[in-house]
């Protein structure tokens, strides 16, 4: 018995096929032939490593989460990003986030405003809102062959979610912003009101 591996799209698993031969076993139960195949697969966090340096940015590694962390200036925002390796299942994970936060107040409303865009366009990436501290986010995802990425691939897979970020950081915070505005404008207005009432009955 033997094991054959399989690659689709969303991960790499094992399956069991039964073969009429007499495979060495060695490496902790794994055939010679299955060990030198995974041997051959780009190390990824290596393979990352490498590749931000190749277009010059910095990172630190965070070896508990397994991730590479790092800044990216856009046109309009300074994106952090969490890049995260799997090496099991060959995936990398590009969670990237903006610094400040929303005002929990109009979190429906950019909710709503987020759905739209994804609604209007097709993405490599998705944005949504943290639960915890209301923070814009967005996140891609991509499967890496045995081989690795080339460079360009790499790059817009992290640019997917720093351009999503960038591109619609404006309207974003128009909505995000605009009803607190309005909410302390309909407050204050009210208070006016109040204290004019008093001064009438008095």
């Amino acid at each position: 018995m033997a094991y054959v591996f399989l690659r689709t799209k969303a991960n790499l698993f094992w399956h069991r096929v039964f073969l009429k031969s007499y495979a060495k076993k060695d490496c902790n139960g794994m055939t010679l032939s299955q060990f030198q195949y995974i041997s051959l697969m780009k190390n990824l966090k290596k393979m990352v490593a490498e590749l931000l340096e190749e277009l010059e940015v910095g990172y630190v590694i965070n070896e508990e989460k397994s991730s590479f962390e790092f800044d990216l200036q856009a046109e309009y925002v300074k994106v952090s990003m969490c890049l995260v390796f799997h090496e099991a299942n060959r995936m990398l994970y590009n969670l990237s986030y903006l610094a400040s936060c929303l005002p929990r107040e109009s979190m429906t409303d950019v909710l709503y405003k987020i759905n739209e865009i994804h609604y209007m366009a097709f993405n490599q990436a998705h944005m949504y809102l943290s639960v915890d501290d209301c923070r814009l986010m967005a996140q891609a995802m991509i499967n890496v062959p045995e081989d690795g990425l080339s460079l360009d691939v790499f790059a817009n897979f992290l640019l997917a979610t720093c351009n999503l970020l960038n591109d619609n950081y404006n309207d974003l915070m128009k909505v995000a912003y605009e009803r607190k505005v309005e909410s302390k404008m309909i407050y204050t207005k009210l208070n006016a009101d109040d204290d004019g009432q008093d001064m009438c009955v008095n």
